[in-house]
């Protein structure tokens, strides 16, 4: 073997080295985050409505609706309307949401399941405390539990629950000030 052959040789060996060590470099990286990261991810927010109850209720218990007020929203199919409401949440990202009602206590109390398959399954809870006649505090609880490394990662990188909550309440609040100007508010 020539030195040129020999040279040539060395380098294909420590390319293959190389891409071997990054190949492995990222694949106990991802196991890595697989371990660490946990599968269980909770928020809890809270949030001023400045509306009555039975306001903030109309709102948060009409899911056929939030297609036309969120903006993160393509579309809802209502999948159910007899006893426990089913629909299914198709956003502009992301994977579909099936929602189930679990309990509903009107002006005090709402639970949902959901889940989007492959990715992740959960509850969401949120809870309603009147304030005078001019306004509502929510208590919100969102818990999910995520499937797959995949849906793990892209969770803990570009989802913010505690930020979406606050969005949605913000998106709940204008859409009440909208219903109150186009006189189909729930009033008390």
């Amino acid at each position: 073997m020539s030195n040129a052959q020999r040279k040539a040789y060395l380098n294909v060996q420590r390319g293959q080295f190389l891409i071997g060590v990054i190949v492995g470099g990222l694949a106990g990286g991802l196991l890595g985050v697989w371990f660490v990261l946990p599968d269980v991810r909770t928020a809890k927010n809270g949030f001023v409505f400045d509306a009555s109850v039975e306001e903030v209720w109309a709102v948060f218990t009409d899911p056929a609706s939030q297609a036309e007020w969120r903006g993160d929203i393509k579309k809802i199919e209502m999948i159910s309307e007899a006893g426990r409401r089913q629909w299914i949440e198709h956003p502009q990202n992301g994977p579909a949401i099936q929602f189930t009602e679990v309990y509903a206590e009107p002006m005090k109390m709402y639970a949902l399941e959901m889940k989007a398959d492959g990715a992740f399954t959960g509850q969401y809870t949120a809870e309603f405390q009147e304030q005078g006649d001019t306004s509502t505090i929510g208590y919100f609880s969102e818990t999910v539990k995520l499937q797959g490394l995949f849906p793990k990662i892209m969770s803990y990188l570009f989802v913010n629950q505690r930020d979406f909550t606050r969005t949605y309440c913000l998106n709940a609040q204008a859409e009440i000030e909208r219903r109150r100007v186009a006189g189909t508010a729930t009033l008390p």
